[in-house]
């Protein structure tokens, strides 16, 4: 079943993804341009995934996107996430293509979109490649790149209505700040908040005494 691209056509513009591996979007990253984060987005999915309105934490999140693209590459920081999903878009907006790459991480146990523009290697010197920049309304807008987070929230959300019920294999990852472990065991999906080390600890050496797999990645 794994995705090897997903076409999203939003009211004003076409975004092709591209799943790729941590290689690639590093070398991609050498001419991207950071794209201003938009932590209102996040706050208002937290409030989702914290009232239960989603239908998708993180563990049936994890199970969605191992199923589609694989398992987690190794584009996260494994201290504050527990993976990292990195795509090429292709974004089409007014006869033109342009290119930009995102990584779709947990953040600390939230759903982060951190997405950025790659440059033509002939415009690397008309830009400030350290500072973040505001999207560009032209190319990408920030309505419609909600509009795009928006789309992949809800197609894992409905891929995982679909398939849950044929979802069977065990898995299990960790955030080690703030000590969220979560998976899926004995036919159930789990999710585990811990205020202290001590359990949260506990808690990974039993499920790796049971051979579940934990933090499993793709080779880069």
């Amino acid at each position: 079943m794994i995705k090897k691209s997903l076409t999203i056509n939003l009211e004003t513009v076409k975004v092709i993804l591209r799943p790729i591996t941590a290689r690639q979007y590093y070398n991609y990253s050498k001419r991207e341009l950071p794209i201003s984060r938009d932590w209102d987005f996040a706050i208002e999915l937290d409030y989702l995934m914290i009232n239960k309105t989603l239908e998708l934490d993180l563990p049936r999140c994890y199970a969605a996107l191992k199923t589609l693209f694989g398992e987690s590459t190794t584009m996260f920081d494994d201290y504050k996430c527990s993976f990292g999903y990195p795509f090429l878009l292709d974004v089409y907006k007014n006869n033109r293509k342009n290119k930009y790459i995102l990584n779709f991480t947990d953040l600390k146990g939230s759903f982060i979109f951190f997405i950025e523009k790659v440059l033509p290697r002939n415009e690397l010197k008309k830009y400030d490649l350290i500072t973040f920049h505001e999207p560009f309304d032209d190319e990408f807008s920030k309505e419609e790149i909600r509009g795009f987070k928006t789309w992949f929230i809800y197609y894992l959300v409905g891929f995982m209505k679909s398939y849950q019920e044929h979802y069977h294999e065990e898995f299990f990852r960790s955030i080690q700040e703030p000590h969220i472990v979560f998976g899926y065991k004995s036919g159930n999906f789990f999710v585990e908040y811990f205020k202290g080390e001590t359990r949260f600890w506990k808690l990974i050496d039993e499920l790796k005494a049971k051979n579940i797999p934990y933090n499993k990645v793709t080779p880069n």
